[in-house]
């Protein structure tokens, strides 16, 4: 019930959850239904003092779980309430800037847009407005800086605080992260950062953000020069090699103009071609990276087998990390698929090049953005659908990277997110992802257990048969759950091989999936199980399920055991001999009518 229904369906559903608990089983002795009469509008204890004092407000936003939480109608009153949040938000700020105490504001009003996400859409609206307007009423102060950096920093990995961050306007963050800053160095670039993560979230234009920065820096009394360095930083315009943060001069556009010359000369090309023209004068007017991207694309494509094919590569190459950071993402998918093509008609040599130039898209750091992104948009987003399209197209020079990033996250909703992401594409990558198999880590293991059984390929039985075999019991529990859904002979034999684990759980589920799975061969394994034989655990829940799995099976070979434990009665008390031999009663009367219908 603390699940939302989402957590539960990435853990595999709600008997997974189940299981993953503990809970083998749910006994219901007596239900009732009751109508009682009551004053619907009467307000409660809680309502009737109006607005609840700080320490209410913070007891309910600390334990505001599930929409059926205790409290639950009083949290959304307050998160509706533009008054009631704006006046809480402030004494935060106010007992924060008492203390010393960092970022809570940020925290606080982060922890309310996730909340908001559980209630209807016209109260989900008012909500939004009313934490964005307490936002945008903080007092001024270094304080405030910091909430709005801890809001971003949260927003990158949270769809609610996105929102919030988008409600709250370009201006007013802006305004909030240019407070107190210095002329250093350090404060340059920590600013710089901050901009461009507010670039991605807000979605806005990137003039927009820069005129809004710019006006929010010049009102702090910041001189030109650094906000110049600051909006160059943020918002570069130009591509720049990696490792050098020299704008592009004039010579360097010689260059690009010089190696369109040479386009022009390679066999079987025109010096008059109106596409060369066009590169010609872009490049004279000057423009952005990812124009820049798209032309020199054009020349590697044209300079195959030519002398200018390598600077004009080295060229794209060190711009593709950019496009991801300044989320161009389907420039850099439309790239990427480019020179893919490009690579079927180049040499082996050029090739591995073209390979090579493609994998800087999936470096850690790329792999990050790209990841982000993904959270952060709707699925049906331009953004999102160019994202897919790029790691597509990656392939296998994703994985790698992808499996590293979600080793090392902490935050369990992020790794359920990249789980999904690398299960996307992991059906033609199996291989790549069963070497992770053997990692020392058993959670990351039971994270690419679960990638393999998203791809439900042939080819992942063997992994998951090693898996099968782990130290930690959750892993092979996961196991069990991946086998089961692959549609092949040998996965079935492996959930036979698991009827031996030692965990009753697992035997339990072992035994589940064989009997939804009405596979024959398993029955004499099922029946040493039934019987409380035979290694392995054999506890009450994993012979229960072992019974109803042979009922489901309808193998006659079956009935003589199953009989015999359903005329079994206990000697004193006896509940467990009882609860065994009801369930093999229903397991004969199952078999039998299966058997009837045949002969029929």
């Amino acid at each position: 019930m603390r699940l939302a229904p989402e957590e539960v369906e990435a853990a595999g559903g709600f008997a997974a959850c189940l299981w993953d608990a503990g809970v083998d089983a749910v006994t219901v002795t007596e239900s009732s239904t009751a109508v009682v009469e009551a004053e619907v509008d009467a307000p409660s204890e809680d309502e009737a003092a109006w607005p609840p004092d700080y320490d209410h407000i913070s007891r309910l936003l600390a334990t505001a779980r599930h929409p059926h939480a205790e409290g639950h109608r009083v949290l959304v009153r307050v998160l509706v309430d533009s008054d009631a949040v704006r006046s809480h938000v402030a004494s935060v700020h106010d007992r924060a800037a008492a203390s010393g105490a960092q970022d809570e504001p940020g925290a606080v009003i982060a922890a309310m847009a996730r909340i908001i996400g559980s209630l209807a859409d016209e109260e989900r609206t008012a909500a939004l407005s009313a934490i964005a307007e307490a936002t945008r009423a903080l007092p001024q102060g270094q304080l405030r800086a910091r909430t709005a950096e801890r809001l971003l920093a949260s927003a990158r990995a949270d769809r609610a605080v996105a929102a919030l961050v988008r409600q709250v306007g370009l201006d007013a963050m802006c305004r909030a992260l240019t407070e107190g800053v210095s002329i250093g160095d350090d404060s340059v670039d920590g600013l710089a950062r901050a901009i461009r993560n507010l670039s991605q979230i807000s979605m806005a234009n990137r003039d927009d953000v820069a005129d809004a920065a710019g006006a929010a820096l010049r009102a702090a009394g910041v001189a030109e020069p650094t906000i110049s360095a600051t909006l160059g930083a943020a918002l570069p315009v130009r591509i720049a090699a990696h490792g050098d943060d020299a704008s592009v001069g004039a010579g360097e556009i010689d260059e690009v103009l010089g190696l369109i010359d040479l386009a022009a000369a390679a066999p079987g090309a025109r010096a008059d071609d109106p596409a060369l023209r066009t590169l010609r004068d872009e490049v004279h007017r000057g423009f952005t990276d990812s124009d820049v991207t798209g032309a020199l694309v054009t020349l590697v494509v044209l300079g195959l087998g030519t002398a200018e094919f390598e600077p004009s590569l080295q060229r794209v190459e060190d711009g593709l990390g950019l496009l991801l950071e300044r989320g161009e993402f389907e420039v850099a998918a439309d790239t990427a698929d480019i020179l893919l093509a490009a690579a079927t008609e180049a040499s082996s040599d050029e090739r591995e090049r073209i390979l090579e130039a493609i994998g800087r898209l999936s470096a850690p750091g790329e792999m990050r953005a790209l990841h982000r992104a993904m959270h952060l948009y709707d699925r049906d987003s331009a953004e999102y659908l160019a994202c897919r399209r790029l790691l597509a197209t990656l392939g296998g020079l994703a994985i790698e990277p992808l499996l590293e990033m979600l080793a090392d996250e902490p935050d369990m909703a992020l790794r359920k997110s990249m789980v999904d992401l690398i299960s996307s594409v992991a059906d033609r990558h199996v291989e790549e992802v069963g070497r992770y198999v053997n990692d020392g880590r058993w959670y990351f293991v039971r994270n690419v257990v679960s990638i393999l059984g998203a791809t439900k390929c042939s080819e992942s039985v063997p992994f998951l048969g090693r898996t099968l075999r782990h130290a930690d019991a959750r892993v092979r529990r996961e196991s069990i759950r991946a086998l089961a859904g692959v549609p092949d002979p040998r996965a079935a034999e492996f959930l036979v091989i698991a009827l031996g684990d030692l965990d009753a759980g697992n035997v339990q589920l072992a035994a589940r999936y064989l009997g939804s799975l009405a596979y024959a061969g398993a029955t004499p394994a099922l029946i040493d199980v039934a019987r409380g034989e035979g290694s392995g655990n054999r506890e009450l829940g994993p012979r229960s399920e072992a019974i109803e799995a042979l009922g489901q099976i309808g193998s006659p070979e079956a009935l003589p055991t199953l009989e015999a434990l359903a005329a079994r009665r206990p000697l004193v008390g006896g509940g467990r001999a009882r609860d065994l031999a009801s369930v093999a009663a229903a397991a004969v009367a199952a078999i039998n009518e299966r058997r009837g219908k045949a002969e029929r």
